[in-house]
C-alpha cells in the first residue's frame, strides 16, 4: 500500500524536496491549522527553461548577471512567506557562503547563508515573511520578485532550484506538484521558445540516413556465413549479448545507454553504492552505474560490426546510445555531455550524479570520444560539444594554458570559441 504522506522518491522531483523536509525555514511560524497541502503559487525551474544549469540533473539557476525575474499572480498579504530552494553544497574548506539580493515590489532585503558542513543537507528553504519587504496589508495586486548575486562582501552566486509563495511551511512538504508553475511568470532568463525547445531533440531521421551510409556494409552477410569465421562469429556472439543484456532495462523507463559493468553469469548489472550522500543531492538506493565515457569502445566495437556484417542494427544501436546522451544528458550552458571521470548515470533513475568533488567537474581523462560517430548523428551538438571542451578547459588562449578539470555548468558561446586573436 502506498503512503501517500510520504514523498515518492521515484520522482527526481520528489527525491529532491525529500531531503529538504527537516530543513532549514527561516522566519516562519508553525501553524496548527489546517491549511491546502500546495503552496499559493510556485516555480520549480525545469529543462524547458533558458540557461539552465544542472546539479546532479536537477535544473537549477544561478542568481548571477541578468538576474532572475519572476511574477506571481497572487494579491499580496501579509500573511503570506516566499520560500526560496538553495543549493548550498560546497563544504566550509573549499567553498563560500552564498549571498543575494532580493527585490519584491520595489523593496530588497539581503540573503546570506554559509556553505554546509558534511553533516548537513545541501538543500534547503529559505523562507522569507512578505512582510520583509514592507507588505504590511492586504491589497490587489502581485509579486514581482527580482533576485541578483549580491556584489557587497566575497560571496559566491545563490544556485536555486525554485520559488514558492506559501502560507504555512507545511506547504513545503508537498512534493508532488502538478506542474512545474502555478500562477508564476518566468521572465527572465525566462521559457525556452517552442523552437528552442525543438533544437533540443536530434533529427533521428537524418541521423540514420547518415549512419545507413557511413557505417552499415553494402553487403548484409547470412547467419551461416558469420558462423564459419570463428572470429567473426564471437565477434557476433560477443555483440548480441552486449545489445540483449547489456542495455538499460533497471528503471521505470528504460534508455538505450548501457551498463558499466556485466555479470558474466547472470548477465545482470551489479548494483553499486552512490559516491554522493543522499542529503547532498546523491541516490538514497544502491545505484546500476552507466559511464558513457566508458563506452567508447564498445560502441566502435557495435558500429565495426555492422560495417563488417552489413547488419544495420548494430550502428543503430549505437546511435540511440548517443541520441539519448545528445537529448536527455547534455549540458545546455556548456554543450557538455554527462560523462567524464567525475560523472556517472544511475540507470535506476535515469539520472546523471557526480562524485561531490567541488563544482560539477567535468574531466575526459584518457577517454577518446566517438567523434566520427557523434557527427554523424548529430553535427550540431558534436560541434557544440567540442567548442564545449575546449572552451572550459582552456583558461588561457594565448598561452593554451589548461585545467583537466572544467566545469559542466560553464556557459559557452558557440560563435565565439575559435574567433581568438593570434
Amino acid at each position: 500500500m502506498t503512503n501517500h504522506a510520504l514523498p515518492d522518491l521515484r520522482n527526481h522531483r520528489g527525491k529532491l524536496l525529500a531531503v529538504c523536509l527537516g530543513a532549514l525555514s527561516l522566519g516562519l511560524p508553525s501553524s496548527a491549522a489546517d491549511v491546502s497541502s500546495q503552496p499559493l503559487a510556485w516555480i520549480h525551474f525545469s529543462r524547458s527553461d533558458k540557461d539552465i544549469s544542472l546539479f546532479n540533473g536537477y535544473p537549477m539557476y544561478f542568481v548571477s548577471g541578468g538576474g532572475l525575474e519572476v511574477h506571481l499572480d497572487a494579491d499580496p498579504d501579509p500573511e503570506h512567506s516566499l520560500a526560496f530552494m538553495w543549493l548550498c553544497k560546497e563544504n566550509p574548506g573549499r567553498g563560500s557562503s552564498r549571498s543575494m539580493k532580493v527585490a519584491v515590489n520595489g523593496n530588497e532585503t539581503v540573503r546570506t547563508h554559509p556553505a554546509v558542513e558534511e553533516r548537513e543537507s545541501a538543500f534547503f528553504w529559505d523562507v522569507v515573511p512578505v512582510s520583509t519587504f514592507g507588505i504590511n496589508k492586504r491589497e490587489k495586486g502581485n509579486y514581482h520578485i527580482v533576485a541578483n548575486r549580491n556584489p557587497d562582501g566575497n560571496h559566491s552566486s545563490v544556485v536555486l532550484q525554485g520559488i514558492r509563495l506559501i502560507t504555512d511551511r507545511k506547504q513545503l512538504q508537498t512534493l508532488a506538484l502538478p506542474a512545474a508553475t502555478r500562477k508564476a511568470r518566468f521572465i527572465n532568463p525566462g521559457p525556452l521558445t517552442k523552437a528552442e525547445n525543438l533544437a533540443r531533440k536530434v533529427d533521428r531521421h537524418a541521423a540514420r540516413n547518415r549512419i545507413h551510409e557511413n557505417w552499415v556494409g553494402e553487403k548484409k552477410l547470412s547467419q551461416k556465413e558469420i558462423q564459419e569465421d570463428e572470429f567473426l562469429s564471437a565477434a557476433w556472439k560477443f555483440a548480441d549479448t552486449a545489445i540483449t543484456h547489456g542495455r538499460d532495462n533497471y528503471g521505470p523507463e528504460n534508455s538505450a545507454l548501457f551498463v558499466q559493468h556485466l555479470n558474466r553469469e547472470t548477465l545482470k548489472a551489479p548494483a553499486t553504492l552512490g559516491w554522493l550522500k543522499p542529503a547532498h543531492g546523491g541516490p538514497d538506493h544502491p545505484v546500476i552505474l552507466s559511464r558513457f565515457e566508458r563506452s567508447q569502445n564498445l560502441l566502435r566495437f557495435l558500429a565495426s560490426m555492422s560495417l563488417f556484417t552489413g547488419d544495420a542494427r548494430y550502428a543503430e544501436t549505437v546511435m540511440d546510445s548517443m541520441i539519448c546522451m545528445f537529448e536527455d544528458y547534455i549540458y545546455p550552458r556548456s554543450g557538455l555531455l554527462a560523462f567524464g571521470n567525475h560523472m556517472s548515470i544511475d540507470l535506476v533513475e535515469g539520472q546523471a550524479y557526480s562524485d561531490g568533488r567541488g563544482s560539477e567537474q567535468f574531466e575526459l581523462q584518457e577517454t577518446f570520444p566517438f567523434y566520427e560517430f557523434f557527427h554523424d548523428v548529430s553535427p550540431e551538438k558534436t560541434s557544440r560539444f567540442i567548442k564545449g571542451i575546449w572552451e572550459t578547459y582552456l583558461r588561457d588562449w594565448h598561452s593554451m594554458r589548461y585545467n583537466r578539470h572544467a566545469n559542466f555548468n560553464t556557459r559557452v558561446d558557440i560563435e565565439t570559441v575559435w574567433n581568438r586573436p593570434l
